[in-house]
């Protein structure tokens, strides 16, 4: 490798947002939560120069970009070629050994760190760069692999590097007219939470703009929100300042996302009914988690969503985490 191992891998809790360039904003802002104290998984990156490490080997940037350069984003069938093509050129090349091994390295000293097992379970989730606008969030256009244990680590690593360049993600910089040229990514290797209900914190209320109020959504599982009308998943309006809650509508929360081991991937599966109409969180932990989004509203400033859930195993109030924090204008 041509550089020291810092500069391709770290630990999350050392990062946050004087570090946009090396693990983007998705990832920076995390590592700051971390840093503050607040209950985030421990984890680490992978920074942007261990990305460009693997462009470079074999020299497959330069075909990468050449590829790129002929794009037009309203050649669809063309555009999707080329992200074939540029992916499976990625895949195909792989990663260089050195790296590897220090990847490989890093994830089992992580576990035996973290857990009583070997090979732990791990969240693998991808952070872009863009040069010249490394605040830019792009939430909803990249890879991430819920439960990842082992062998499974170098693979989705590499799917998360060539989401880079799915055809969504190109269309995208195309559109918004970022260079692709000035386009990086950054991986999270993250301590996996067995979430038994997962949601989001929005610290206006979004009807009326009240920034008096805090605004719980959740449901059961992972908390995906693909649902509508009666499936939406349960709702709380609490007072900002004393945290009194206001109004809590309980819907009937008929699915929930829940993870697959074998395949790493989400299972939309049905509730039981029994579960169906009972809130997925309690009074004590609706009350913490709006008070963490009030203390993240006064580290950032304005925000607009945070993401939090809640593990199954762990006693009040050590279930409660924080998965991510999209910033919102300032």
């Amino acid at each position: 490798m041509k550089k020291s191992e810092e500069s391709y891998i770290g630990w999350l809790k050392l990062y946050n947002r004087l570090n946009l360039s090396e693990v983007g904003l998705k990832n920076a802002v995390l590592g700051e939560m971390k840093q503050s104290g607040l209950p985030v998984p421990p984890g680490f990156f992978l920074t942007t120069e261990a990305f460009e490490e693997v462009l470079g080997y074999n020299n497959i940037k330069d075909r990468i970009h050449g590829i790129l350069s002929r794009l037009n984003p309203d050649q669809l069938e063309a555009m999707d070629q080329a992200s074939q093509d540029i992916r499976k050129m990625i895949e195909f090349n792989g990663i260089p050994s050195e790296l590897e091994s220090l990847i490989i390295n890093r994830y089992h000293f992580f576990s035996q760190h973290h857990s009583e097992e070997t090979e732990m379970p791990v969240s693998v989730r991808a952070s872009p760069v863009i040069q010249d606008r490394a605040d830019m969030f792009l939430g909803g256009l990249f890879e991430s692999f819920p439960w990842v244990k082992g062998g499974g680590v170098i693979p989705s690593v590499l799917k998360c590097w060539m989401s880079l360049f799915s055809p969504m993600a190109l269309k995208t910089f195309l559109k918004s007219g970022i260079s692709l040229g000035k386009i990086s990514i950054s991986v999270c290797i993250q301590q996996f939470v067995n979430i038994k209900s997962a949601g989001s914190i929005f610290t206006v209320n979004r009807e009326d703009q009240d920034a008096t109020k805090i605004i719980i959504e959740g449901n059961w599982g992972f908390g995906e929100r693909p649902f509508t009308g009666d499936d939406e998943g349960d709702h709380w309006l609490l007072d900002k300042s004393t945290l009194e809650i206001i109004e809590s509508e309980i819907r009937a929360k008929k699915r929930e996302h829940i993870v697959d081991p074998e395949r790493g991937a989400l299972l939309q599966v049905e509730v039981d009914p029994d579960r169906q109409a009972i809130p997925c969180l309690n009074h004590d932990e609706v009350v913490e988690i709006a008070k963490l989004g009030r203390v993240i509203e006064l580290h950032f400033g304005k925000v607009e969503e945070i993401e939090w859930a809640v593990e199954r195993n762990s006693p009040f109030p050590e279930n409660i985490f924080l998965l991510q924090c999209r910033l919102g204008d300032r």
